[in-house]
């Protein structure tokens, strides 16, 4: 299983919201500076009143530490938005170049395919820190090795599209191996059955990594029935196979769902993952990376 929370983009809400511009400026927040703040408990969230206010606070949190300004422009004073094409194509050279990507997308924002404008930037930072809390993690529990597998989110991709959410992943990627070493991966395996230019992105984004081999997931899986079959990678040998699978946290589906309901189900089922995300347990949270 992974190590990261996927980038929520199924409606309107989550990430959507937090990224998203609006009319009024979203000025940021840094809440650990805060000496009103406090988390809510669960009676406090549910009065509708006081989790509006909650949420919104760590939104502008959010922005206030994922953009350089702090803040959000109001939607009606950004001209110079980039079409949805033109986003995916500027993330595709910039993690094929050698340039310091972080720099090119501060202050850009994209126009969505359903209206909605939103900072590339955010977006961007947001990825970083996914792939390096991830990797992190990987890189600590997985000593002997691992091969990492990844398959790019569909129903969590719903708002912005799946495309320029693979790119964000990849550009995320490209910027954390640019200055870390992932010592203990072997072979990155990316599932492109709807991204067909990916794995060369991959390959692209992990230019530092040259002890990485970088396949299709599918050519991981050509045993009997679709098994895992490490005949013909020599550097699998000895690894933990990683899937990375798309969360949106310490999920219900994966301690309800059926075998055959979603990957979710599966690794609900078919291993230990149920009983370690039990969300009654009072040290669920005690080995955050």
């Amino acid at each position: 299983m992974s190590a990261s929370i996927q980038m929520d983009f199924e409606n309107t809400r989550v990430m959507l919201r937090v990224c998203r511009l609006d009319k009024e400026e979203v000025r940021g927040v840094d809440l650990l500076r805060e000496k009103r703040w406090h988390m809510m408990d669960v009676h406090e969230k549910h009065d509708d009143g006081k989790r509006g206010r909650y949420d919104e606070y760590l939104r502008r949190h959010m922005v206030y530490h994922l953009t350089r300004e702090g803040r959000l422009p109001p939607r009606g004073s950004v001209k110079d938005r980039l079409l949805y094409k033109d986003a995916i194509h500027l993330l595709e050279l910039l993690i094929s170049s050698g340039v310091d990507i972080t720099d090119r997308v501060v202050g850009r924002f994209v126009e969505l395919k359903n209206d909605h404008v939103v900072s590339l930037e955010l977006l961007f930072n947001t990825a970083v820190h996914q792939v390096r809390n991830e990797f992190s993690a990987l890189e600590v529990l997985c000593p002997s090795g691992y091969v990492y597998t990844y398959d790019p989110a569909s129903i969590f991709a719903s708002e912005i599209g799946a495309t320029l959410l693979n790119r964000l992943m990849l550009a995320g990627l490209r910027c954390v191996s640019d200055s870390s070493s992932f010592a203990n991966m072997r072979i990155f395996g990316f599932n492109d059955y709807a991204d067909q230019g990916a794995v060369a992105l991959v390959s692209r984004a992990l230019t530092n990594q040259k002890h990485v081999q970088v396949v299709r997931k599918a050519d991981l899986f050509r045993g009997s029935g679709g098994k895992y079959d490490i005949r013909h990678h020599d550097k699998a040998v000895g690894a933990m196979l990683v899937v990375h699978n798309n969360s949106d946290g310490f999920g219900q589906n994966i301690e309800t769902e059926g075998d055959f309901g979603s990957l979710d189900g599966a690794i609900g089922c078919n291993s230990s993952s149920a009983a370690s995300l039990f969300r009654l347990r009072e040290d669920l949270l005690d080995n955050i990376l």
